[in-house]
């Protein structure tokens, strides 16, 4: 049986572009419903689901979702280098 992590990493690998940028934006604002709109996306997949149900407390949940969270943001760096808005510049 694989560990949880291997099975994370393997999930995060697997998440398309936008997916991924989604999460990861979501993840690492954590802004109004944040949180909830990113765990939304991680629990339609039924293992990653089963995973996060299987929190004990709210501690437990959000140590998970720190998880989720830095595994997205090595991901994101690795495909993107980093989804920071570039500068504009101004036209003359």
């Amino acid at each position: 049986m694989k560990k949880f992590n291997d099975v994370l990493k393997e999930y995060v690998r697997r998440l398309n572009d936008d997916d991924l940028k989604y999460i990861g934006m979501r993840l690492a604002n954590r802004l109004g419903g944040d949180l909830g709109e990113a765990v939304e996306v991680v629990q339609r997949q039924p293992e990653m689901d089963r995973w996060l149900s299987s929190a004990t407390s709210a501690d437990d949940f959000f140590n998970m979702v720190d998880q989720v969270d830095s595994y997205v943001q090595l991901e994101v760096k690795k495909r993107f280098g980093s989804y920071e808005p570039k500068e504009k510049t101004k036209s003359r």
